[in-house]
């Protein structure tokens, strides 16, 4: 008869054993060999056959494009960021990661794509189309200090497997802002008035800028 761990699997009839949906275990990507053996109950040479599968890992979330018109900007100057994203579904987080030049890659904004798009892109992203997710016009704010950037994209999948590959980084130069003249009066009239004035001799001119 039938061994009771396999009798929700197994049916017999006409001499014939079908068993289904037996559990093998296997969960973790990788080749496996599963063997079935006969023995007969006389002497006869018991008969094997093996099956050799292999479990591929779940698809990651993979930064196809990762683009920005600028490579210059002020300090304190927004930059304007585009990008494609394929395996949406499998997209748990997107880091913008910063590097300057000599340092070491810091995270800069962290989009959490648990629930979908998160509400400070669903004006910047358009709803995933065959699991690509396209996104546009997202301005980010780059460190103060001036200097050479490298800017890169992310991926972090839902079940924290396997590590995406970042995206190939976009060189950006933060520029220190340029000193400007704010006011500047002679005698409390704008310079931009263009004063002149007829002096005497000793007397003394105020001068104030900003």
């Amino acid at each position: 008869g039938l061994p009771p761990e396999l009798s929700r699997f197994c049916q017999l009839r006409d001499r014939r054993l079908s068993c289904t949906n037996i559990d093998t275990g296997a969960r973790l990507p990788g080749k496996y060999t599963f063997q079935i053996q006969i023995k007969p109950k006389s002497n006869a040479q018991s008969i094997q056959q093996k099956l050799d599968i292999e479990i591929q890992p779940k698809p990651l979330p993979q930064v196809v494009s990762f683009v920005s018109k600028q490579t210059q900007l002020e300090k304190g100057k927004l930059l304007n960021l585009g990008w494609n994203l394929k395996n949406f579904s499998k997209l748990g987080q997107l880091q913008v990661m910063g590097q300057i030049k000599g340092g070491i890659p810091i995270p800069l904004k962290t989009y959490d794509f648990t629930q979908q798009i998160p509400p400070q892109l669903t004006k910047q992203c358009k709803s995933p189309i065959n699991e690509t997710l396209t996104c546009a016009n997202v301005n980010l704010g780059l460190p103060v200090k001036p200097g050479n950037y490298a800017i890169s994209l992310l991926p972090v999948s839902k079940n924290g497997q396997k590590q995406s590959s970042p995206s190939k980084p976009i060189q950006v130069q933060v520029k220190p802002t340029a000193p400007k003249i704010l006011a500047f009066t002679l005698n409390g009239l704008s310079s931009q008035t263009n004063p002149s004035f007829f002096l005497k001799s000793g007397q003394i001119m105020n001068l104030n800028w900003q």
